[in-house]
């Protein structure tokens, strides 16, 4: 059984906050364009552990690279024990470890949104992803190919405990980007 599950929302994410930890980014260029360590877009996604040892020893084995050693923060959302692992995509996340959690409960606000279902990720190469889940644990619910504006797009659902990522090598929307 995967013991990785995501974090809850509002829980928080590791930031420049946090003082002199390592920088998990990569060399995917961003910052020779930008100068910044990563695009405005989400950087990581966040999964909490039952047990951090051997999650994270899964998740080397089955082909992600650690991007810091394992580091125990004690801030005001409370105290963790986390690193940061680099899926052969090139997509970052965090596994962490819950020692003592002080983030205070917020009540829910009127939104027509009902919460966060999956996240797409753009891949080098979907074949070695989704080897790397299947490795991870994670199982591979849909891998499907559709149609859209004379295109076509692979799409496969994985399963990550209770979310799902779409991993992709093409989004559908790609093409409007540039215009």
């Amino acid at each position: 059984m995967n013991s990785l599950k995501p974090r809850e929302a509002g829980s928080g994410s590791p930031s420049s906050r946090w003082g002199p930890l390592p920088s998990p980014h990569g060399g995917d260029g961003v910052r020779e364009r930008t100068g910044q360590a990563f695009a405005d877009r989400p950087v990581h996604l966040v999964y909490l552990s039952d047990d951090f040892e051997k999650d994270v020893a899964r998740a080397i084995a089955a082909g992600g690279k650690r991007l810091i050693e394992p580091v125990q923060i004690k801030a005001g959302f409370g105290e963790r024990k986390l690193t940061f692992i680099r899926a052969p995509g090139g997509w970052n996340f965090e596994i962490f470890k819950m020692i003592q959690d002080f983030v205070p409960e917020v009540p829910k606000y009127k939104s027509r949104l009902k919460g966060l279902w999956t996240c797409g990720t753009k891949v080098p190469d979907i074949d070695r992803e989704l080897k790397f889940h299947r490795d991870l644990g994670n199982a591979v619910v849909l891998d499907e190919t559709i149609e859209s504006g004379g295109g076509k797009f692979r799409l496969p659902l994985v399963r990550m405990a209770d979310k799902y990522i779409h991993v992709l090598d093409k989004a559908v929307y790609e093409d409007a980007l540039g215009k």
